[in-house]
């Protein structure tokens, strides 16, 4: 498999299993219309990402940075979507560390090096046009990857 190859396919796993954890909407992607947003969901949102050569040889570490942003809408209860938010978030990010059988893995199926959550961000209310509130929790996870040879 080429790295091109199996950095689509690291996306691919990081999709399907938060599709497979959380009961609400998945958005993957930087670039999105406001009219995407449909919450409650959860917005994975790629980073730019910093590449490092090693001192010997030709390899290459690339350490891949996600956003996983849980949104809530909510009109009455502001406290209830601030919780609602931060546990989408947590399950988006906690389901990265395991296979579909339930069994922990922290390398994406053997994709990645390691996968670590490096940062969390608490829930944020923002105030809508309407009587809404849009509110968001994220949890920053990183996947590092190693490269055979430079791409």
């Amino acid at each position: 498999m080429s790295f091109a190859d199996r950095l689509l396919t690291v996306e691919d796993t990081i999709a399907h299993r938060i599709f497979r954890d959380v009961a609400v909407p998945v958005l993957i992607g930087r670039k999105s219309r406001m009219a995407d947003f449909k919450p409650p969901m959860v917005w994975v949102f790629p980073e730019e990402s910093p590449v490092n050569s090693m001192a010997m040889g030709f390899r290459e570490s690339w350490s891949l940075s996600y956003w996983c942003i849980g949104l809530v809408r909510e009109v009455r209860d502001i406290e209830a979507g601030r919780r609602q938010a931060m546990v989408l978030a947590i399950t988006a990010s906690g389901s990265l560390f395991r296979d579909d059988v339930g069994v922990p893995d922290r390398s994406l199926g053997g994709l990645a090096e390691s996968v670590s959550r490096v940062a969390w961000s608490p829930a944020d209310v923002r105030v809508m046009d309407t009587d809404e509130s849009l509110i968001g929790a994220a949890v920053r996870v990183t996947v590092n990857l190693l490269t055979a040879e430079v791409c």
